[in-house]
């Protein structure tokens, strides 16, 4: 099974591939083409891969946004594995790699949501499969299903439930 592509061609994403790239931020990238320039992006203003900016118009190069965004994957992987330890979920690589992806795009706060916190038994009360499924649910934005969000959605389920592999 292959990747959808994202949002950008396999050659933009050799473009920007920096040496401290690792699978799962090449997973983002994917879906996060560089901006130099900070736009309104639905909640907030961002740039370089999609991180929030520090004000708008903000304007960084390459190096910045890659910065800013290994730190970030950096911060959510281990948001993920202190989450699981919390909750009793033993995450697989695979699983944490998705669910970085997930959240860097959605909030923290989409793990609680996409684990049970909305069910009556709360946060961490879904399996796995459960959770792989419910990720499927979260295409819009501003209100609509965007097909980019589709694409990502499908592509960070495949990898979390293994049918796909980074």
């Amino acid at each position: 099974m292959a990747f959808s592509g994202g949002n950008i061609s396999d050659r933009r994403l050799e473009e920007i591939r920096q040496p401290s790239d690792t699978p799962t931020s090449l997973m983002i990238k994917r879906f996060e083409d560089f901006k130099s320039k900070a736009s309104f992006d639905f909640k907030q203003d961002t740039n370089g891969f999609g991180t929030i900016a520090s004000f708008a118009g903000e304007e960084i190069d390459i190096e910045e946004a890659q910065t800013r965004l290994m730190e970030r994957v950096n911060s959510d992987e281990a948001y993920i594995k202190s989450f699981g330890e919390r909750y009793n979920y033993d995450w697989e690589d695979n699983e944490i790699a998705a669910l970085t992806s997930f959240i860097y795009n959605l909030g923290r706060g989409a793990l609680d949501q996409v684990t049970g916190r909305d069910d009556e038994d709360g946060v961490g009360s879904r399996t796995k499969e459960e959770i792989a499924d419910a990720m499927l649910l979260y295409t819009r934005a501003g209100g609509n299903v965007l097909p980019g969000l589709v694409r990502r959605r499908q592509d960070e389920h495949d990898v979390f439930t293994g049918k796909m592999t980074l």
